[in-house]
């Protein structure tokens, strides 16, 4: 099978645009890893300080710093170039105790610094996502109306919340991807066209990911604003810890353009994440399943895909499974389709035993 000119050229930008983000995430990485192992290395050096004069011996962390310096630069000497740059710097000045307890450190440090580099420098991807529009000051604080509408917005967050796990690695090892049993989900919202349903979801969206809460503390106070998003990023740096039960969400509608589809391949979720999909046509939304369906099992964190469309039951083949009594389509390998109805609307699909 031979592939189009223009899918070898998708494949080889999405490999470069990766590599370049590797990159980047391991320099960040670099970064935080020798900041904790100064950080040590300095309580260190205060710590051997403060048992030698417990001691009476004075000289007891230089002694113990002369025998880390010369482990260092034996070991330094092996490295090409800048091995034998660093060691020579290393050999005078009488800052050298630090850098070799520094140096000493850097490579049990670099374990916690490759999750928290990346965390560190991770931001919203608005070449996949266009943010929900921002609800104006009367609208802000608005809660749905009716009881329909508040049944809608519970059953979305239940769909959303179900199957997120408590997002935690562990402690000793930081590397290992959170725990998330249920990494992607779809659901769909159907009903009557126009009833509100846009007007809904971005509301629900604004909640989740508390946007509208951001907006009114930097009303009150530029500081208030910035303690929340620090409040937030710390929580995050904390990988050993449960998801943080007022996490915010990434929530984003899917961004349509001629680069829509490598953008889309590119996505990885930094958190939490919620996605719309609206107002696409039938082959722009199958093509978004399938490269869900293809990245999907690589999100560090819970992806939720919520459709709304009336026709999007027929173009995504959904079926209900009457034994295992859940929504299903072919394009999802394994993905239960939760279906929401919006208003009193509801809709019929032909049924399927598999």
């Amino acid at each position: 099978m031979t592939l189009a000119p223009a899918s070898i050229s998708m494949g080889d930008a999405i490999r470069d645009h990766r590599c370049i983000e590797r990159s980047k995430g391991w320099l960040a990485s670099a970064v935080v890893g020798m900041l904790l192992a100064l950080l040590l290395a300095s309580f260190l050096m205060i710590g051997l300080w403060s048992l030698g004069l417990a001691l009476g011996n004075v000289d007891l962390m230089r002694g113990i710093g002369e025998k880390q310096l010369q482990t260092d630069l034996e070991w330094l000497q092996g490295v090409p170039v800048l091995g034998s740059s660093i060691a020579g710097l290393l050999d005078r000045g009488g800052w050298h105790d630090l850098t070799s307890f520094t140096l000493m450190l850097f490579v049990p440090c670099m374990a916690p610094a490759a999750r928290i580099g990346p965390i560190l420098i991770a931001r919203f991807d608005n070449g996949a996502l266009r943010p929900v529009p921002p609800a104006d000051q009367e609208t802000r604080l608005a809660v749905p109306s009716g009881a329909v509408q508040q049944g809608v917005r519970a059953e979305l967050k239940a769909w959303c919340l179900a199957g997120t796990g408590n997002g935690r690695s562990p402690l000793m090892r930081p590397w290992v991807m959170p725990e998330v049993p249920e990494r992607f989900s779809l659901a769909i919202l159907v009903g009557e066209n126009g009833a509100g349903e846009s007007q809904l979801v971005e509301a629900f969206a604004r909640s989740l990911d508390r946007d509208d809460e951001l907006a009114a503390l930097t009303t009150q106070s530029r500081l208030a604003g910035w303690r929340l998003k620090l409040s937030v990023k710390w929580h995050e740096l904390l990988w050993w810890r449960a998801r943080h039960a007022r996490q915010p969400w990434d929530c984003g509608c899917l961004a349509e353009g001629p680069t829509a589809p490598m953008q889309l391949a590119r996505f990885r979720p930094r958190r939490p994440t919620l996605i719309v999909v609206k107002g696409f046509g039938a082959d722009r939304l199958l093509d978004a399943m399938a490269t869900f369906n293809a990245t999907r099992m690589d999100y560090h964190h819970p992806v939720r895909v919520l459709v709304i469309d009336t026709a999007a039951p027929s173009v995504l083949a959904l079926r209900f499974d009457a034994a295992a009594a859940h929504w299903h389509t072919p394009l999802l390998d394994r993905v239960v389709v939760t279906v929401i109805d919006f208003a009193d609307v509801r809709f019929q699909v032909p049924q399927s035993q598999t």
